[in-house]
């Protein structure tokens, strides 16, 4: 699959089959947002995880988006999703999972991470979110983990759960805009690349990968 990470926080997912999946679509230029999508996975309310200029831009009559009441309540066509929900889309699964902050950040409720399968593999995309009880039962191959601190977890935190989750690649995000630097996503790959388990990616914005 190509994975690009447009910064901050905003990701698409392609996957062989030519399925197209967009989680916080927020940050970098719309001339990028050129693929239609398939899918839309908002994680919560907050302004930077959803401009809707982007939103309107990849949007089609065919587009399933899902996101917490909050975000739905603003978009018409949202499908409410909650922490253990499962849907399938054009083969792909999106499992809604808990995501809050242990430091009253974000409340327990008020947004989600989401488990994607696809391709024979998962891919967890946390949202904002600290390093919280629930994740010690997540299991995936490619995580996208906010470093950033002060809203989210850190390098540390971040690293903690890739050293017991063990997946494939991890992508540190959450950085580099509005809260952290490259510096957190570098401390974060430090921490992991000890284990030698996980291949770190430190994308750059707008940058594509396959995995």
């Amino acid at each position: 699959m190509h994975l690009t990470w447009f910064g901050h926080a905003s990701v698409r997912i392609e996957t062989k089959e030519g399925v197209v999946i967009y989680v916080d679509p927020y940050a970098g230029d719309e001339q990028l947002y050129d693929k239609a999508a398939d899918v839309v996975l908002v994680t919560h309310a907050d302004y930077d995880h959803l401009k809707l200029a982007l939103l309107k831009r990849i949007l089609t009559d065919d587009t399933v988006l899902f996101s917490i009441r909050d975000v739905c309540a603003q978009v018409d066509g949202c499908k409410p999703i909650w922490p253990g929900e499962k849907h399938t889309v054009k083969g792909v699964t999106i499992t809604a999972v808990d995501a809050y902050s242990l430091r009253g950040n974000h409340k327990k409720g008020e947004g989600v991470g989401y488990l994607i399968g696809c391709e024979g593999r998962t891919v967890y995309v946390a949202g904002d979110t600290d390093f919280i009880p629930e994740m010690r039962r997540f299991r995936a191959d490619i995580v996208f983990l906010p470093v950033g601190g002060t809203y989210t977890m850190g390098a540390k935190d971040a690293a903690q759960i890739v050293l017991g989750m063990k997946p494939e690649h991890a992508i540190p995000y959450h950085w580099g805009s509005v809260v952290g630097s490259i510096d957190d996503a570098r401390d974060f790959k430090e921490l992991v690349d000890t284990a030698g388990h996980t291949v770190v990616h430190i994308m750059s914005p707008s940058q594509m990968i396959e995995v």
